[in-house]
């Protein structure tokens, strides 16, 4: 009898153990659901424990569906969707990076794009009866069959796995994002420390505390307390590359270039208790051009802790008339925007600040770089690093990695592709790309919703074609004056140099070796549009438009300064659009040295 019901004791517990075990693997394998903007046009995502999913947004007539299969990696948890339907309900979100981060699903900058239902929600009332469809057919890509396509513009190879060009493909990694979040406290800790060991509060940054509070008390979002402090910042500065940075200044004066914008800033945010910090970096000038050889830094911007997470910010390029009564909507891609998009024209000196590591490394590669474009890892160009070129053969020959097959437009500058673009077929994996460049093709363009880069070209490398070649290219109407002015100081007795240079550099023998080596490429330009600031009699301000053009000797120096021309045009800069070089020419140009410190 014993013995029987010692049989059947552990008869029960083995059940048990087992119930227990399913029990438990039936909630690790159990379904999950994940709601996004519930309130508003609410949509669900059903992960189900065989790898698919069902996507539901809310419609008026009902719910509209999508379904397909999923992965998530170990590694850092990352989330992929692959709809069934060729534009599925999903794509919101296939189309970014996502991680599954314990009860929520984040972007690669933390922000949480969707979190966990309750299984007893009411959401849920309607869904529950919904399968998730099976993917029953299977996905097919057209990829290229062979390893090599060949016509005769252009050669595309697809390369093995253990090619070299392979460790150029660049893959997300949060724990960059970590780090950097993590240096900007480290930064933002000292600060505070800095001011209250020297004890920096005065009179004129108490008045800028009281106006930052009144202007942020009727805001709880430091986003939108952000929006109102930027605000009031465009709507009252000018942009004035003789103004004063000083932030106490700047209450009066009201009129600085971008580093009194970004201190500025900072000391608003300080007033309100928001974390935020000026951040220096090399921005693109007006002309989106990039000043080739050039490494220092020429800008100034702002990075805010908004949430919990460091975001990039430059409230000099939201007023970007350098006018008054201007606005802030957030919608700007300098306004808490996402990296990849401030990293079409922006690259900070440290870069860590970038926030993500999927662009250049430093400012060096930055303004070498041929990209222009890249929103995501999915399409990546590998290199050369060089925009520019010089061409005796003809080829151009780059890499590019694809995750998927595509079509990548080729546009040439200057020969009927250029109004009739060609499309270079792209397979799944890295692509070596030789193209021939058509006769007298001065630039080639690259271009694709996910990447854009372009190269400028010179076919022959004699000064005198490149001469003409520049001139050609640059939309400037102040090119040609640029060059008559060269050549007039090489022709010259005396040389027009800046007076405000030591004099150890105003003697013609450190100048004339420097412009012997200037082969004529087209010149970088920085162009400025501010106004200079007197003050009259009657101690009121009076503002004159001035444009100020600097031309970039393209990596020439003397003693390790760069050596670039300056001139000014003396016009409004709205009068400067509509006319022409004779009716505002340039005036005042000499040659100078850009003081490193300064750039």
């Amino acid at each position: 009898m014993i013995r029987r019901e010692g049989k059947m004791l552990i008869k029960r517990v083995l059940i048990l153990l087992v119930l227990t075990m399913g029990a438990v693997m039936a909630s690790a394998q159990s379904v999950q659901y994940f709601i996004r903007n519930k309130k508003n046009n609410a949509s669900v995502l059903v992960l189900y424990p065989n790898q698919t999913y069902a996507y539901f947004i809310q419609k008026p007539q009902g719910y509209k569906k999508d379904s397909g299969t999923y992965t998530c990696s170990k590694r850092h948890q990352a989330l992929k969707l692959q709809s069934d339907a060729v534009i599925g309900c999903a794509h919101d979100l296939s189309g970014l990076n996502c991680y599954l981060q314990g009860q929520t699903i984040t972007d690669d900058m933390g922000t949480v794009l969707l979190k966990t239902l309750p299984s007893n929600d009411s959401l849920l009332n309607s869904l529950r009866q919904q399968k998730a469809k099976p993917s029953s057919t299977k996905t097919s890509v057209t990829s290229i069959q062979a390893t090599l396509v060949q016509t005769n513009t252009y050669t595309v190879q697809l390369l093995p796995r253990n090619d070299s060009w392979y460790n150029k493909v660049q893959h997300y990694d949060p724990v960059y994002v970590k780090k950097a979040n993590a240096q900007a406290d480290t930064m933002y800790r000292q600060e505070l420390a800095s001011r209250k060991e020297y004890n920096t509060t005065t009179p004129g940054k108490i008045k800028i505390y009281q106006l930052a509070k009144s202007l942020t008390q009727n805001f709880n979002s430091d986003s939108l307390k952000v929006m109102a402090l930027a605000n009031w910042i465009v709507r009252n500065f000018h942009y004035d590359l003789n103004g004063p940075v000083d932030p106490e200044s700047l209450l009066t004066a009201k009129a600085t270039r971008c580093q009194g914008y970004a201190d500025f800033m900072t000391e608003m945010c300080l007033g309100i208790n928001l974390p935020c910090l000026t951040i220096s970096g090399y921005a693109d000038n007006f002309m989106g051009n990039r000043v080739y050889d050039q490494v220092k830094t020429n800008h100034a911007w702002n990075i805010v802790k908004v949430k919990g997470q460091w975001r990039l910010l430059d409230v000099t390029w939201l007023d970007p008339v350098g006018g008054v009564g201007n606005s802030v909507n957030g919608q700007s891609d300098y306004f808490l925007s996402h990296p990849l998009d401030f990293l079409f024209d922006h690259m900070p000196y440290d870069p860590a600040f970038k926030f993500t590591n999927l662009r250049e490394a430093s400012i060096l590669d930055y303004v070498n770089s041929p990209i222009r474009v890249q929103s995501s890892q999915q399409l990546q160009y590998l290199g050369p690093k060089s925009t520019v070129h010089y061409l005796s053969d003809s080829i151009m020959t780059f890499y590019v990695y694809s995750k998927k097959p595509i079509s990548l437009k080729c546009e040439f500058n200057d020969s009927d592709a250029w109004y009739n673009p060609t499309d270079i077929p792209l397979g799944m994996g890295v692509n070596k790309v030789t193209v021939k460049v058509p006769k007298n093709c001065r630039q080639l363009y690259f271009t694709h919703p996910e990447l854009t880069f372009r190269f400028k070209l010179f076919a022959d490398p004699q000064p005198s074609q490149l001469f003409r070649e520049a001139l050609i290219e640059d939309n400037s109407p102040y090119t040609k004056q640029f060059y008559q002015f060269i050549q007039k100081q090489l022709s010259a007795a005396t040389l027009t140099i800046d007076k405000t240079l030591p004099a150890e550099f105003q003697n013609k023998d450190l100048w004339l070796p420097v412009l012997k080596q200037y082969k004529g490429r087209l010149p970088a330009t920085n162009l400025y549009s501010y106004s200079e600031t007197k003050f009259n009699s009657k101690n009121k301000p009076v503002y004159t438009d001035v444009t100020e053009y600097q031309f970039f000797m393209n990596g020439l120096n003397i003693q390790g300064q760069a050596v670039y021309v300056k001139a000014i045009v003396k016009c409004p800069f709205d009068k400067y659009l509509n006319s022409t070089a004779e009716q505002c020419p340039l005036t005042q140009m000499v040659l100078s040295l850009k003081d490193p410190t300064d750039w």
